[in-house]
């Protein structure tokens, strides 16, 4: 786990340009959007929950955060809605290496429906 959080650090790194950047690539997604991000697992939701206090907190940043498959239940009818906030959604998938068959046929749903909405899609 250590070896793994030092090449994910190193990949992060400020210093590394954007084009080889995920961390800022991700940032230069979010930008101008209000990002929807959903977890594929219970702990994937915990990360989705956590990126949105970090959001919030550090860069006063709006978001929303779910798990699906409830999330494509209650929040994926916005896809097609104009936002109070006159941003266009971004929907961010946090994957997990543990997902279940019927959760993982349910995001690869929330794809294509996000993709016929127009919303964009980033993948972590």
């Amino acid at each position: 786990m250590a070896g793994l959080l030092d090449e994910i650090a190193d990949a992060c790194a400020a210093s590394r340009p954007t084009a080889d950047n995920p961390a800022k690539t991700l940032a230069a997604e979010l930008a101008g959007s209000l990002p929807m991000v959903w977890g594929s697992s219970d702990l994937a939701g915990i990360a989705a929950y956590r990126l949105l206090c970090q959001l919030a907190e550090n860069a006063k940043y709006p978001s929303v955060n779910g798990v699906l498959p409830e999330a494509l239940h209650n929040q994926v009818v916005t896809f097609t809605a104009p936002t109070a906030s006159g941003l266009p959604i971004r929907l961010v998938l946090l994957r997990d290496t543990v997902e279940h068959p019927r959760v993982a046929a349910a995001r690869e749903e929330v794809e294509r429906l996000a993709q016929e909405s127009g919303v964009a899609v980033s993948r972590i």
